[in-house]
């Protein structure tokens, strides 16, 4: 009879368990479902869901972001990571890989209980969960973005060894960066074409190379061959997640600092130029008075945000004007 009870016990339990792990079942599969379905190819989730989506046993990998993209948490490394964690889930949206993956989005918004649970100090975070065909689940890997990188193609090879599947990112046709660039393109192509037919290159090389003098010079000391060498991350994260632009020391730097350095430099050439060479061969009062005063005012600001990037280096730098 006792036996009977217990062996009676045992098989209710089984058929719980195996009722379980089938409503699991069902219930991840609409969540990939609809993981197939999303345009931009990324899971939105919350608490309840997060639970089901992640719950083992389960015979898919799943990407998670944990992020804070509301402007009132003011992550700006949110942001920057939102286009290339698209792209990446659209590139493998695309891809029907027959390997079940999932890429998933948990918004402070909407499940910030899910982010106080993982106890983190800052986002945005991501966690590669590999599959989990056993109730227990392994330890998922971490994707360290203010180490590894901002950039969709770094992301995207870091999925692609996780994966063991390669990875491509879907990047739009045309970009902020492609206008930019194709904007300054033709702003050169232009200044080109109007300056060129005007030089006397009989009696101009002297201007010529100090121009190409000044552009080594800029780059040189602008700590680009450091960056070269040492292949710092292009910019970092603070704890609250804010982006950090300048990294603190005057022995490292991030790779966004040099670009900057460069248009510093450049710019408070140019002002000294201008007030040197062009303004007083102005023969209108009222546009010379007007070209003095951008090149003083650019001059000035120049130094000043100059010094002030050298403070935020050094903070016993002990010169500033103005900020």
């Amino acid at each position: 009879m006792q036996l009977g009870a217990t062996l009676l016990c045992a098989l209710l339990a089984l058929v719980s368990l195996i009722s379980h792990v089938a409503g699991n079942t069902k219930s991840q599969e609409k969540l990939l479902a609809e993981a197939q379905k999303a345009p931009n190819g990324i899971l939105e989730l919350d608490e309840s869901t997060y639970d089901r989506l992640l719950a083992a046993p389960r015979d898919f990998s799943v990407t998670v972001l944990y992020t804070a993209l509301h402007p009132r948490y003011r992550c700006a490394a949110c942001n920057l990571f939102k286009e290339p964690y698209e792209q990446v889930a659209l590139g493998w949206q695309k891809k029907k890989s027959t390997k079940r993956h999932v890429f998933a989005k948990v918004e402070a918004d909407r499940a910030m209980e899910v982010l106080k649970r993982n106890k983190f100090t800052h986002v945005p975070v991501i966690y590669n969960f590999p599959a989990a065909p056993s109730s227990i689940a392994d330890e998922p890997s971490e994707y360290d973005v203010s180490r590894q990188g901002f950039s969709a193609d770094d992301f995207a090879d870091v999925i692609s060894e996780f994966l063991q599947v390669p990875v491509t990112p879907k990047k739009p046709l045309v970009t902020k960066a492609t206008l930019i660039q194709l904007f300054l393109g033709g702003a050169v192509i232009l200044a080109t074409a109007f300056v060129v037919p005007r030089i006397d290159f009989r009696n101009s090389t002297r201007a010529v190379m100090m121009l190409i003098s000044l552009g080594l010079i800029f780059t040189f000391t602008s700590g680009y061959m450091w960056n070269r060498i040492r292949n710092p991350p292009f910019m970092m994260a603070k704890p609250n997640g804010d982006a950090e632009i300048f990294s603190e020391g005057f022995q490292s730097q991030n790779g966004v600092e040099s670009p900057i350095l460069i248009a510093l430099y450049a710019g408070i050439a140019v002002s000294a130029l201008v007030l040197n060479n062009v303004a007083p061969y102005i023969r209108s009062g009222p546009l010379q008075l007007l070209v003095v005063l951008a090149g003083v005012a650019g001059l000035l600001l120049g130094f000043s945000y100059l010094m002030e990037i050298f403070r935020r280096k050094n903070p016993i730098y002990p010169f500033h004007l103005f900020i």
